[in-house]
């Protein structure tokens, strides 16, 4: 499921199983109000359980039932917007029929996904035309110019250009014996990607990145923030990156774009690597939120998220060029030319 967005799901799947074992003494409440109190459900989740699974009179909104009521009823101005988005819980709840809520809703939702649709709509076959108020419009307007639409419903919403941002992480690599080592770190709890595990980084200023002129090549933009921070991961394992006056001990290997869906995100990759005892590798293993993941683990890489991997990626990519350039032929050995 990586990169479709589930990994905030899969997380809310554990926690609300605990919620339930711990305050519904292991038993699915059937009434929305009490399921809209597990974590991870939201109401159109709730409102779907409580009349599908449970037989409960409530209605459900989701983007096709918002088309087809919005049609149903003319609605004018943005669906998104709190007002229209009250308005369609109040039709919905008030339109669910009382002895079969769950197969009504399920009708309804299978309406919009398969005949009132977002383009050409199958008004003729729809069994609820007779009662729509958008398309009595378009039969009333007569020969008219500039004839309305039943698909100028709902309003169609201009979707605001994902934001620029520009990150510097670093890929920190610890060598310990014969086997390498990740150093990751834990996100926050809530907001994007939360609770996932990722390269130590910070959030560069203004476009560009760190690319920016102002910035010299010894020491790019964010370049010393971002060395403080290893530093204060790596604290109490007797490792540092940088050593005194200069920051060189970390290397760019270059730059990829990932787009979520409100952000581009674009990411310098620095890269460091660092000889380290079994001492320093249990230090770090202690330590809570950061985790010390062997290179090698494909289970582990795959466990993370879409941008991480795609930073591991570009590293191995370096390496392989750096060992291919390091490789020489069997004629340059003996000093003869090609």
């Amino acid at each position: 499921w990586a990169g479709l967005g589930y990994y905030r799901r899969a997380r809310f799947l554990l926690e609300g199983a605990k919620y339930v074992c711990e305050h519904c003494g292991g038993k699915m409440p059937s009434q929305v109000e009490d399921l809209h109190k597990i974590p991870g459900v939201g109401l159109y989740t709730a409102s779907a359980i409580a009349s599908i699974a449970f037989g409960r009179r409530a209605g459900v909104v989701d983007g096709n039932v918002i088309r087809v009521l919005s049609r149903l009823r003319a609605l004018p101005g943005d669906p998104r917007a709190p007002s229209n988005t009250k308005l369609q819980w109040k039709l919905a709840n008030s339109i669910v029929d009382a002895d079969r809520p769950g197969c009504f809703n399920q009708a309804l939702m299978e309406l919009g996904a398969t005949v009132c649709t977002p383009k050409a709509p199958k008004c003729d076959s729809c069994p609820v035309s007779g009662s729509c108020h958008a398309l009595q419009k378009v039969k009333s307007w007569g020969k008219k110019s500039n004839p309305p639409s039943v698909m100028d419903y709902p309003e169609k919403v201009k979707k605001k250009p994902p934001r620029e941002e520009t990150i510097r992480c670093c890929i920190t690599i610890l060598s310990v014996e014969d086997q390498s080592y990740f150093v990751l770190v834990k996100r926050p709890e809530k907001g994007l990607l939360a609770g996932l595990w990722e390269f130590p980084n910070v959030t560069l200023s203004g476009e560009g990145g760190a690319s920016q002129e102002s910035e010299s090549a010894r020491n790019p933009q964010g370049r010393e923030q971002l060395t403080a921070l290893v530093n204060e991961i790596l604290e109490n394992s007797s490792l540092e990156v940088c050593s005194e006056g200069g920051h060189q001990d970390l290397a760019e290997i270059g730059s990829f774009d990932h787009i979520f869906s409100h952000i581009k995100q674009k990411s310098v990759v620095d890269v460091v690597r660092l000889e380290a005892d079994l001492k320093a590798l249990e230090a770090l293993r202690e330590k809570e939120r950061v985790w010390v993941m062997p290179c090698d683990s494909e289970e582990g890489i795959k466990s993370l998220s879409t941008g991480v991997r795609k930073a591991i990626k570009l590293q191995k990519a370096g390496s392989k060029s750096k060992k291919a350039s390091n490789q020489c032929t069997l004629e340059q050995f003996f000093g003869k030319k090609k």
